[in-house]
């Protein structure tokens, strides 16, 4: 799966700044420690690619994209990709709407779904996807 964290720490920022302008590692260079940093606790979206035959199988190495802030594209917030089983998890911000998820983006064939309110931290919301 994939994680989305949507929200800042105090000191984070500046954790994550000095993470980002590190050069490349050097294994013989010493640790540079970057401290604690506590994200809060995230909401998860799961569920399964499945095909129309019968019984279902599910579809590996699909795409399934989430979207915030908008429908189009351009908002995507987190990919992911199915695993052999069809199946896709995702964390993500808790209590947020979801503006658009998407299974498939660009290709035919391809599903959608609008406005997903993911719950409180620590919940589950299950979508799945069928073609």
């Amino acid at each position: 799966g994939s994680s989305a964290y949507n929200g800042p720490q105090p000191g984070a920022p500046v954790a994550i700044n000095v993470a980002a302008n590190l050069v490349s590692p050097n294994p013989s260079a010493p640790s540079l420690d970057l401290g604690t940093i506590t994200l809060p606790d995230g909401a998860i979206l799961t569920g399964y690619v499945w095909d129309t035959s019968t019984p279902p199988q599910g579809r590996p190495n699909i795409m399934v994209q989430v979207r915030y802030g908008g429908t189009g594209s351009n908002f995507k917030l987190v990919n992911t990709r199915t695993k052999s089983d069809g199946s896709y998890t995702v964390t993500l911000p808790a209590g947020i709407t979801l503006s658009r998820v998407v299974a498939n983006p660009g290709t035919t064939p391809s599903q959608q779904f609008d406005n997903i309110v993911m719950g409180v931290a620590g919940t589950t919301k299950t979508q799945d996807f069928t073609w």
